[in-house]
């Protein structure tokens, strides 16, 4: 429409749109045209990114805009690393980036145009993918502490880590790779560490025995058994769990391992056995004794005595075993007939103290058996006036010398006597009756024993009655001594006297230690005795055999132990391959000087080598390979042991680092460092970029960073590990790249001047190594005016007041430089603005 002549439009929509204006009046009119460019706002951009990237690989990135048509779109990119924010056009297409260390990046993008900007954002997160973990713990654990944990991941960032227990309880993205929990009760656990990031997980589970150490280990059993039966033991401790058990019964070589407290066993012959038993846990072990004693039954005993004696004279009364009996371990009790009178042994004296026939009673009885036999014993006021006498007890082999005499004297109408003497030994095949016209008479006995001999003397009218026992003994040779040399305080240790020869032999014991119940045993039967110690030391057992007409001793020492309890063994949790390690081993309880030297300890370095039977509780180890090792010890004495366990992380200490970059690196693009050793393991890297950036901590030996600014910049990274450290610097050049490079000379020098001004602007970069580069292509056979050329160059430089100043090194130098074609040019070498003195 015609109008005035300034008008308003608004377009509809962005684009090239071409506006004509027709201007006319009476005298003529005119034409004009006028492309507009007409651009719509941006209304909204977001920004996309193909993250999670992996360090190293470029993240890339686009910008979506709303709106903005009808005109070219500026990008202004900042990588939220501290790089140089970068400005891209729509035909530059969608940019890239590198970042040097993992992490999440906030990037933001501004995009605009020439009527509108709008701005968005994302997070880029930059990771390394988890490869694998390995899970381990300090197990086995005592219930009530904690045990420790350790996730090593080799490869792997960021990584959050979900830790389970196996008890129910659990921790959620945790950030740490070592934990440490308490178990609330004992048992076998499955802890599961799982590691994840955004390019995945890994997972590794770990077996937990948390424990209670075994503390007063008691055993029982059911003896005394009949031989041929089985005997039961069983077991109890006051605090522990988990427990094996190792039961000795006393018999060599039988030895059963089990997991039960009780157990039956047969043994093979009667004898007294000194069980030993040993209950033990990963935390270490108690040992507790006790004595079985197996007997085989009595098959019959038979009583005898020496009577008609003499009112108030003692009448002997003796029992004998029946053939198969048991000989060892039978005691005797009499009853004499006469009210309540008792008496003890297989032979006793008892004097009774009224004349009559009485019924004696013994009862023979073992631990699994018992019999009885009864005598009839005839007591007299008054005796036919006959009695024997004897030279007994004898020994075996010997006579032994018998006597018939009067008690009264002979009346005078009475007639000698013929003696009929009966030895006692028929059944065991000595002689029958034996007649002799005198009242003397010797018999040597085949066998030991205890016999009653009779006489009986006759003159044909009347007849007159004697008995005596004889006892024939077997002589003492030696007696050998039996038993535990080692043995554990407050526990019941089993001795025996094995007599060589002897016969009715009584034993007298005693165990160095004063204790009442020693005392007991001053004078017993029993060749075999058990005896419990309160107290650890060095104690002898004595034992002497004995009997009427010999004796015999021998002695034994004991060691008395204390039960090794509460070992710990402490060392440093790092140690370099190259270095020695002290670990030192600690008990809780002490013993007496006299002992300490017997204590062993037996080291296990969890490499496969063993130390077994050492005095010495601290030691010093190399480990000649890097690893994670588990060391074990147990400390033992002859009775008990217990154990401990340790770690300890051996490292390569970190030797022959260098560092080197990609660099020079054009400004805005990442520099990679990298780091290399020559020896070290499980190194971690702490990198300074020289440009007061924070300092960065990787597991990797490599970081990518981009510096924000053009200059050479001194980076440097420690390697460390826990045993040791190394540094290393590199010099890492960033250039800006070369833009706009103009040189200004004068086409003609007049040769009356003879002076030429040349000039060089460079409007962008840095680190510029360049050459001025003069020829003399008029005549090149003319070397002066070379020559020339290069003492001006080599003495001056116009300065920027026109004045000459020396030309100097360092930025900027004078270089020959002789081209391909063989031909001498001469040079400058610098950066910035440089102005040439020249001589045509």
């Amino acid at each position: 429409p015609w109008g005035a002549s300034v008008v308003e439009h608004a377009f509809g929509v962005g684009g090239r749109f071409n506006v004509s204006v027709d201007v006319r009046n009476p005298k003529g009119a005119a034409l004009a045209f006028r492309e507009v460019e007409v651009q719509a706002p941006i209304l909204a951009v977001a920004a996309l990114s193909d993250s999670p990237t992996r360090l190293g690989e470029a993240t890339n990135f686009e910008a979506r805009p709303t709106g903005g048509q009808g005109g070219p779109i500026a990008y202004t990119w900042d990588f939220g690393d501290g790089s140089a924010a970068r400005r891209l056009s729509d035909a530059d297409g969608p940019p890239q980036h590198v970042y040097a260390a993992v992490g999440a990046y906030e990037v933001r993008v501004e995009a605009a145009n020439a009527v509108s900007r709008a701005n968005a954002s994302v997070v880029v997160h930059v990771q390394v993918p988890v490869v694998k973990v390995t899970l381990s713990s300090d197990e086995p654990t005592v219930l009530g502490a904690a045990t420790q944990f350790d996730a090593a991941v080799p490869v792997g960032a960021p990584v959050t880590y979900h830790w389970t227990f196996g008890d129910g309880h659990a921790l959620q993205d945790g950030t740490r790779g070592a934990e440490r929990y308490t178990y609330g009760a004992v048992g076998v656990y499955k802890a599961t560490v799982t590691v994840s990031n955004l390019f995945g997980s890994r997972s590794d589970v770990a077996v937990v025995r948390v424990q209670q150490r075994i503390l007063h280990l008691f055993v029982w059993t059911d003896s005394p058994t009949v031989l041929g039966a089985a005997t039961t033991l069983w077991s109890n401790f006051s605090a522990g769990s988990d427990a094996q058990y190792e039961w000795d019964f006393g018999e060599k070589g039988n030895v059963l391992e089990t997991n039960e407290p009780s157990v039956v066993h047969t043994y093979g012959a009667a004898a007294a056995y000194q069980v030993t038993l040993r209950a033990f846990n990963a935390l270490g072990g108690a040992v507790a004794s006790a004595v079985v004693v197996v007997q085989a039954r009595i098959t019959g005993v038979a009583a005898d005595n020496n009577s008609p004696t003499l009112l108030g004279a003692p009448t002997t009364l003796f029992a004998t075993l029946a053939a198969g009996s048991p000989v060892e371990g039978v005691r005797y009790a009499w009853q004499t007939g006469e009210g309540g009178a008792r008496a003890a042994g297989a032979v006793v004296r008892h004097g009774y103290g009224t004349a009559g026939a009485f019924e004696a009673v013994v009862v023979a009885q073992n631990a699994v058996s018992r019999a009885e036999a009864t005598t009839t014993v005839t007591v007299r006021d008054q005796l036919d006036g006959l009695a024997i006498r004897t030279d007994s007890p004898t020994l075996l082999g010997q006579p032994t010398a018998l006597q018939a005499v009067r008690t009264r004297p002979l009346a005078a109408n009475e007639l000698p006597l013929t003696y009929t003497w009966h030895y006692g030994d028929l059944a065991a095949g000595g002689p029958p009756d034996v007649v002799v016209g005198n009242p003397n008479a010797t018999h040597t006995y085949a066998t030991a024993g205890t016999f009653v001999v009779r006489v009986s003397g006759s003159d044909g009218v009347r007849e007159l009655h004697a008995t005596a026992v004889v006892q024939v003994l077997l002589p003492v040779l030696g007696v050998r001594l039996v038993g535990l040399t080692h043995v554990l305080a407050q526990h019941p240790a089993l001795y025996t006297a094995l007599a060589d020869g002897g016969s009715q032999l009584r034993y007298a014991w005693t165990f160095g230690d004063g204790s009442a119940a020693a005392a007991a045993l001053n004078d017993t039967a029993d060749s075999q005795v058990s005896h419990a110690w309160a107290a650890e030391g060095l104690y002898e057992v004595r034992v002497e055999a004995r009997n009427a007409l010999s004796h015999a001793a021998a002695a034994l020492v004991v060691r008395v132990w204390n039960a090794v309890v509460a070992l710990s063994v402490t060392t440093d949790a790092f140690v370099s391959t190259d270095e020695p390690l002290r670990i030192v081993a600690t008990l809780g309880n002490a013993t007496t000087a006299a002992l300490a030297d017997a204590i062993v300890f037996d080291w296990s370095l969890g490499n496969g080598e063993a130390l077994p039977a050492l005095v010495n509780s601290t030691i010093f180890y190399r480990y000649a390979q890097p690893g994670l090792y588990a060391i074990d010890v147990t400390a033992r004495n002859p009775v008990s042991s217990a154990s401990a366990r340790t770690r300890v992380h051996a490292q390569d200490p970190v030797e022959g680092l260098r560092l080197t970059s990609s660099a020079p690196t054009a400004l805005g693009q990442p520099t990679r460092l990298l780091a290399s050793l020559r020896r070290g393991t499980d190194v971690r890297y702490r990198w300074t970029f020289g440009d007061g950036s924070p300092s960065l901590l990787t597991q990797l030996p490599h970081v990518w960073h981009s510096y924000a600014e053009p200059r050479d910049f001194p980076a440097s990274v420690v390697a460390f590990n826990d045993v040791s450290d190394g540094l290393a610097r590199h010099n890492v050049s960033v250039q800006e790249p070369i833009e706009d490079v103009r040189v200004f000379a004068p086409a003609r020098v007049p040769a009356a001047d003879r002076l030429a001004e040349l000039s060089v602007n460079v409007t962008r970069g840095s680190h510029i190594e360049w050459a001025w580069l003069v020829r003399a292509d008029d005549d090149a056979s003319e070397p002066r005016l070379l020559d020339a050329l290069v003492q001006a160059l080599a003495a001056y430089r116009l300065a920027a007041d026109g004045s000459r100043e020396p030309w100097h090194d360092g930025p900027g130098y004078l270089s020959n430089v002789t081209s391909a074609a063989g031909a001498s040019s001469y040079g400058v070498q610098g950066g910035g603005e440089h102005q040439v003195v020249v001589v045509e």
